[in-house]
């Protein structure tokens, strides 16, 4: 009897956990409006103060919890809590800084505005199938093993990409008044955005591809090298995301958002296909390759659709000395992986990538001077 009622517990707990877990993604979907407004009016630090807020209240009474020997249901609570705790303090914030939302609703304007977001939200969902897709079609062609292999590389390249996320979270506000105000400031703008993510892009990616075997086997060992390929294939997409860097926004501020929601679908049919063909024979490789696919057709549509729709861009100035000092930190790389720690590969390539980037003016003034104020915003 104590059995069968200790059995019949746990679908009950489980259920209750995920319905606790529910609520909170919805209050973090109605959280997430309120944090775009703060970005759209230049208050971006409202949305670090109501993260920390959040935070500390959450990790600070979780870890009391376990350490008084509660459970999985009580933390969960918690972050429930949480999830409260911030949509107060963020409705509080906007209430009293930014503006008090109005009480009356007008179907038409409604009707507008669901207009204009329907591009946003599909091309949401397209970028989160993206993004998902392939981690499932890997173990359900490939078994557990294959999923794993692909899970690490995946885990390891695409963090890669934050500092780009990042960035264009921090200009997409200049860069919709840029397109109203000037929009010859705004090219060079795009110019400075791309040269600063492709400084920063284009060594991870070749430092990434060239040491992805030493790197995996250093933190999962030999039995994960089989992640090695698509660990290196993967790595690929931080150079893509970087020279296409501040296109999307660009788009969605000339209202050509559409052209957005084109690309990432066809990213999708190309992801897809990809898996299809790729994944069977090839397992986690395949997938990788998929993916990266994928997101070359994204590049190549957005720089389209930027130099077509927009303004073209002097890819000279992006490329040509960034590419100069990676070279050279490629080829010191090749000399000495196999004769140190990966990590100490890593801090000799990042040093000499520096050097040679400083001595050639990879980055002039007038960049700095620029990503200075994209950060001071």
């Amino acid at each position: 009897m104590a059995a069968a009622v200790l059995v019949g517990s746990y679908p009950s707990e489980a259920a209750f956990v995920i319905m606790v877990v529910s609520a909170s993604t919805f209050l973090a979907s109605l959280i997430s409006v309120f944090h775009g407004m703060f970005n759209a009016f230049e208050r971006m630090h409202y949305n670090l103060i109501v993260q920390i807020i959040e935070r500390s209240f959450t990790i600070t009474i979780a870890i009391a919890l376990l350490l008084a020997g509660f459970g999985l249901v009580q933390v969960v609570l918690v972050i429930f809590a949480g999830s409260i705790l911030s949509f107060v303090v963020s409705s509080a914030i906007f209430r009293t800084k930014i503006a008090k939302p109005s009480r009356e609703v007008t179907l038409g304007e409604a009707k507008d505005q669901l207009r204009r977001a329907l591009h946003y939200a599909t091309t949401s969902i397209l970028l989160t199938l993206l993004y998902t897709l392939n981690t499932v079609l890997v173990q359900v062609w490939g078994g557990n093993a294959a999923a794993a292999f692909y899970g690490i590389a995946y885990n390891l390249a695409i963090p890669l990409t934050l500092l780009h996320t990042f960035f264009l979270g921090a200009i997409f506000p200049i860069t919709s008044q840029m397109y109203v105000k000037s929009f010859e400031t705004l090219k060079m703008m795009q110019q400075k955005a791309m040269k600063f993510l492709f400084f920063f892009g284009l060594p991870m990616t070749v430092g990434g591809f060239l040491l992805g075997g030493n790197i995996i086997l250093f933190l999962y060992g030999e039995e994960y090298a089989p992640g090695i390929a698509a660990f290196q294939l993967l790595v690929l997409v931080v150079a893509i995301k970087s020279i296409g860097g501040n296109i999307g926004n660009i788009l969605a501020a000339a209202n050509l958002m559409r052209l957005n929601t084109y690309t990432v679908a066809v990213a999708t049919v190309v992801n897809l296909v990809g898996c299809l063909i790729f994944i069977p024979p090839y397992g986690p490789t395949g997938g990788a390759a998929a993916f990266f696919l994928a997101n070359l057709a994204i590049g190549i549509l957005q720089l389209y659709y930027l130099r077509t729709r927009l303004f073209k861009v002097d890819y000279g100035d992006v490329v040509l000395k960034i590419a100069i000092a990676t070279a050279v930190m490629a080829l010191v790389l090749v000399l000495v992986m196999d004769m140190v720690h990966v990590l100490v590969a890593i801090g000799i390539g990042a040093a000499i990538y520096f050097a040679v980037s400083f001595l050639i003016g990879a980055l002039d003034k007038g960049d700095r001077d620029i990503i200075m104020k994209v950060f001071r915003k």
